[in-house]
């Protein structure tokens, strides 16, 4: 059964953790970020997301689809949505979240975890029910430009894992707050790739061309010739002053139709090496 931390009673935003049943014996733990969106509107077309998809819905308020979580792991699912309190005066909204499939591979059981949550200023999830694990992203924020500094403050708040004095009462808590911890990691060096690519191109655009990488050592190409042939065709461009002997090595070696041998290329790369004397 999850549960919310005192914090997470105003917080817009959280990490729910469901173990999915593969078999009668094995389950599978799944992470799902949910980001609840600010509104007008008490109760309608809810504006969350999982991962920073949004959960589209019907008129009803039902929906399903696939996701990509993590880059590596695809759900299907289904949701629906429902106002809490009377029809005219509603005062919050509920969400049934359920799993129905794992990279495209049917559940023994069914999965699902419910939730409560106010879209309207102050933003917040009230609480999870039927989930493994529920952690808080972050504290509460505003879409409001006219929000105080202290407001603001709070909106940039580290999250809770990053609390070193924190002390752990349950492992399974812990590896919890771990697992969440190196998920948001991992999508910060996407996003930081991402920006490397973006830096990349437009310094590029602004020199007007890209710069080609430096050719390869001719000892590396050397290294990768097959045959008497390609050795003797790289050698041919190389500075006079040790190409006399290579090319005698390789002249020898071309008439008595031998394949250069490790040995051998040892030799003529030490022949093609400047500053250093081939010892007789």
């Amino acid at each position: 059964m999850g549960f919310l931390p005192s914090a997470l009673d105003v917080t817009p935003s959280a990490f729910v953790t469901v173990k999915l049943p593969l078999s009668e014996s094995e389950s599978y733990p799944l992470t799902l970020r949910f980001d609840v969106e600010e509104s007008e509107e008490v109760c309608g077309p809810a504006s969350i997301t999982l991962n920073g998809e949004p959960l589209k819905q019907d008129a009803k308020g039902r929906g399903v689809g696939s996701f990509l979580i993590n880059n590596e792991t695809t759900i299907s699912a289904d949701w629906d949505f429902e106002c809490i309190g009377p029809k005219e005066f509603p005062f919050g909204q509920s969400m049934r979240f359920n799993v129905k499939a794992l990279d495209d591979m049917a559940l023994t059981e069914e999965s699902s975890f419910w939730m409560t949550f106010k879209r309207t200023a102050p933003v917040r999830i009230s609480d999870v029910g039927n989930a493994a694990y529920v952690w808080s992203l972050s504290m509460p924020f505003s879409k409001d430009k006219q929000s105080s500094s202290d407001d603001k403050s709070a909106s940039t708040s580290p999250p809770i894992w990053e609390y070193p004095d924190r002390d752990f009462q349950d492992p399974e808590e812990e590896l919890q707050v771990e697992l969440m911890e190196l998920n948001a990691l991992h999508k910060q060096i996407l996003q930081l790739e991402e920006l490397v690519k973006e830096r990349e191109a437009s310094v590029a655009k602004k020199l007007g061309k890209q710069y080609p990488p430096p050719p390869p050592s001719t000892m590396k190409k050397i290294k990768q010739c097959d045959g008497v042939q390609c050795v003797l065709h790289t050698v041919a461009y190389l500075d006079i002053t040790h190409l006399t002997m290579a090319r005698m090595v390789l002249t020898m070696a071309l008439i008595m139709e031998t394949v250069l041998t490790g040995a051998l290329i040892l030799l003529i790369m030490d022949l093609l090496t400047p500053r250093r004397p081939l010892i007789m």
